[in-house]
């Protein structure tokens, strides 16, 4: 379990425990089966939410290009540290970083060895501040909450928080922050430990969210679409039905199997969650597959919660 940050302490509200660079590493045995400010204020604009700290100059919103400009930013650091151009991304730092280049450099590169390639990274959420009086200079500042997902770590979040001093200038990164478990970490215990260690590390990171859980290209059930196997189950001789809370539940004891097809009125619907008990050295576990024919953001909610029921860690 790791955490590192570094920068200056002016965190746009987000508490710090640890001030500049470290590296925190706990003992970790798992295994995998499968506060923004209280006074900030929503200030809505057209077809967007904004949200600016209560300290800020009064009345003053950030413009949707200025926005573009900060996310671009953000983006070209991050794209800078990933690919390997350390001297580029600390190019873009502010000088309150408060960071040797070298020490900058060597932890750019640890990290790079522990993650590999970047998969996904996810924006959450965006707060501003203009002229605060607890800010260390004056100008913009933007904090933007992150959550990611890399070759060699599924559990990652984070924020990063940048500055534009003059207006017709460029913003810098005054400070990162990364919370996040290493697959390699991840290999031996409980799901239900790594779940725990995982909901106390992303506890640091404000407004997280779970990235969206991937899509297979193709049925991992076995079947075509969710109604074709109903069918084919209710044809089986060996299957047996029963109904669960208004689920049609099949069981398959020769396949070690339960099928579990949600009701009309459930969210994700059309959908079967299959679970199957396969041997794991002297013990078992159990593998989970599902058809979901809604929405994304039901048929993910739809995957943790069965995650969660069957006691598997999803990040």
């Amino acid at each position: 379990m790791w955490r590192r940050g570094s920068g200056s302490d002016f965190l746009i509200g987000r508490e710090v425990k640890h001030p500049f660079t470290l590296r925190l590493l706990l003992p970790l045995a798992v295994a995998v089966l499968l506060p923004l400010p209280a006074q900030a204020e929503d200030i809505p604009t057209s077809a967007r939410v904004v949200n600016v700290t209560s300290d800020s100059v009064p009345g003053w919103s950030p413009s949707e290009e200025l926005e573009r400009n900060a996310l671009g930013a953000a983006e070209a650091y991050f794209a800078a540290v990933e690919q390997g151009d350390d001297a580029g991304a600390y190019r873009m730092t502010e000088k309150i970083l408060d960071l040797a280049e070298d020490r900058y450099i060597s932890d750019n590169r640890t990290f790079r060895e522990q993650a590999g390639s970047l998969v996904a990274r996810k924006f959450n959420q965006v707060t501003w501040t203009k002229d605060s009086p607890a800010a260390p200079l004056p100008g913009i500042f933007v904090a933007m909450d992150i959550t990611a997902k890399y070759q060699k770590i599924d559990r990652f979040c984070g924020y990063v928080v940048l500055h534009q001093g003059d207006p017709a200038g460029p913003f810098r990164v005054t400070r990162t922050e990364s919370n996040y478990i290493a697959n390699s970490d991840a290999t031996h215990g409980s799901p239900e430990k790594l779940q725990a260690m995982w909901q106390q590390l992303s506890a640091n990171c404000p407004n997280y969210q779970p990235l969206d859980l991937g899509e297979a290209a193709d049925s991992t059930i076995g079947y075509a679409s969710v109604a074709e196997a109903l069918v084919d189950l209710r044809s089986r001789k060996k299957a047996t039905f029963e109904e669960r809370n208004g689920w049609t539940v099949a069981i398959d004891e020769e396949a070690m199997t339960m099928w579990s097809f949600s009701p009309p009125d459930y969210p994700a619907y059309p959908a079967v969650v299959k679970r199957t008990v396969v041997p794991d050295g002297a013990g078992s576990r159990i593998e989970m597959a599902v058809q979901c024919e809604a929405s994304k953001e039901a048929c993910d909610a739809l995957v943790r919660t069965f995650a969660e029921i069957s006691g598997m860690a999803l990040p």
